[in-house]
């Protein structure tokens, strides 16, 4: 997240303090998809309400790391979130 100062957007384009960073690129640009929009950060927000710190472990900790990842990726797609549906994609790294 950075401040609205850190976006060089122009101020009349002002709608919040703090914007999510999305990475750029060819297929983001054509489709609007590198904006931060309030719609996101209220998104984000609610996850972080909902992770409590940035550590949090996403499932069980007692499961294999590849389990976990395969059911970040089931979750992913059960709500809709992928790049086809979407057009966005979600990483995890395991640790």
């Amino acid at each position: 997240m950075v401040e609205f100062e850190a976006t060089g957007l122009p101020l009349e384009q002002l709608q919040a303090q703090l914007y999510l960073r999305i990475r750029a690129g060819p297929r983001a640009e054509a489709s609007g998809s590198s904006r931060a929009t309030p719609e996101r950060m209220a998104a984000l927000a609610h996850g972080q309400q909902i992770a409590g710190d940035h550590v949090a472990h996403m499932g069980n900790p007692a499961r294999d790391p590849r389990y976990t990842l395969h059911r970040f990726s089931h979750v992913l797609e059960r709500f809709g979130i992928t790049w086809r549906a979407r057009g966005v994609t979600a990483h995890a790294t395991a640790s």
